[in-house]
């Protein structure tokens, strides 16, 4: 057999289960799967998995996941809210590398690991993006004028640089994600966005003209990273005249 279509082929042709139709092809009970079970140990009893019943008992199981993998993950999800709360960063910078490690200790394919951390982050912000955004809504800090024109250019950009993130190789990733996040600890520790705040009033213009196009690049570099933009999208803010508050609350509500 040396293709795909001549194993197919083989098995309808010699396989017992593939002759077998209507009544016959029906099992009453799991007897010979039971004999197998307790030739090789009965495995089941020390798993904890549940079945996913599908035609004529060719179904999937899924792993439940330990309790301590459980308080990890609420643990990450805790700390990623409180963080896009407070400072609409969206978790992103928070939750790659947490991911990362715990995917490494899972044994995880090492090199899927940071494409699906970044696909994991993304996915899992939108929902500490959509509490934050209430929040700050109700405090009247969101800039809903700028939020759709922003979201627009973000949604091009995220599309371009999915693309573009998916072409890389796994350690040309690693790399740029730890530059950003270099980029990151440096701007917490010199404060280069209170650099602008204290500085200047307004460094550039955003209206509903520029916004997609400033938008389209924080989607890009948010896609290829795995943040939620809130890093770029809050000092784009901060620099374009708006105070703090309104900066994080329109990030945030972007982020969704």
């Amino acid at each position: 057999m040396n293709n795909y279509k001549e194993v197919v082929e083989f098995l309808f042709e010699q396989y017992p289960s593939y002759q077998k139709k209507g009544v016959n092809a029906y099992k009453p009970d799991l007897s010979n799967i039971h004999g197998i079970c307790k030739i090789i140990g009965n495995p089941q009893d020390k798993l904890k998995f549940i079945h996913v019943a599908g035609t004529n008992g060719k179904g999937s199981v899924c792993n439940f996941l330990p309790m301590i993998d459980i308080v990890i993950f609420l643990a990450l999800g805790a700390c990623t809210g409180l963080l896009a709360g407070m400072f609409g960063i969206g978790g992103g910078s928070v939750l790659v590398p947490a991911l990362m490690f715990i995917f490494y200790g899972m044994d995880f394919e090492a090199s899927i690991v940071i494409y699906l951390a970044i696909g994991t982050s993304l996915t899992s912000i939108f929902f500490s993006a959509l509490s934050s955004t209430y929040s700050h809504h109700l405090k009247q800090s969101v800039e809903w004028s700028l939020v759709t024109p922003l979201s627009i250019g973000m949604v091009v950009g995220a599309l371009i640089g999915s693309k573009y993130a998916t072409s890389l190789e796994s350690n040309d990733l690693k790399l740029i994600i730890t530059i950003f996040l270099f980029a990151v600890g440096a701007e917490m520790v010199f404060s280069y966005s209170q650099f602008i705040i204290n500085k200047t009033k307004k460094t550039l213009s955003i209206s509903n003209v520029t916004a997609p196009l400033h938008g389209s690049w924080i989607g890009f570099l948010s896609s290829v990273i795995g943040i939620g933009g809130g890093s770029f999208t809050a000092p784009l803010m901060i620099a374009g005249g708006y105070n703090v508050r309104k900066g994080i609350g329109t990030a945030a509500a972007c982020g969704v």
